[in-house]
């Protein structure tokens, strides 16, 4: 197995730890993967607030890949999601309080045919709304 192989494997096998010790009731298979999206998220974080975002996306996350214990999608979930909508303030200090807009966003590739677009899980320069004042 290369280094490159280990790592990849090695960071999967954490993240699927993590999720063990967050959410003991989550029945992850061998590999490494949840039979319901829910069950990928941490406490507080609201599934009303997030699935749309990621059913208008095309890339159907939640149907597959959002399930995997090793998802980037629901990493960006568990630690944005509680600034999704300003359920909680994220303070910045040169910009103020930012809101997290949107989780999911397309974007076209310029190219025809299944390519054509691509999504995003978080976008900085669409999906945060940004309550920085002047002075």
């Amino acid at each position: 197995m290369s280094l490159r192989s280990e790592m990849i494997l090695d960071a999967k096998l954490a993240m699927r730890d993590g999720l063990t010790r967050t959410n003991p009731a989550a029945e992850i298979d061998a590999r490494g993967y949840v039979a319901d999206w829910h069950s990928n998220l941490l406490p507080g974080i609201d599934p009303k607030l997030i699935e749309a975002d990621f059913r208008a996306g095309k890339g159907s996350e939640l149907d597959s890949k959002f399930q995997a214990s090793h998802s980037s999608a629901a990493l960006a979930v568990n630690v944005f999601g509680r600034f999704r909508d300003g359920q909680e303030p994220f303070p910045v200090p040169s910009l103020g309080d930012l809101t997290l807009q949107k989780f999911e966003r397309t974007f076209s590739t310029g190219l025809a045919g299944r390519m054509a677009s691509s999504g995003q899980d978080v976008d900085d320069d669409y999906a945060w709304d940004c309550g920085a004042q002047d002075g």
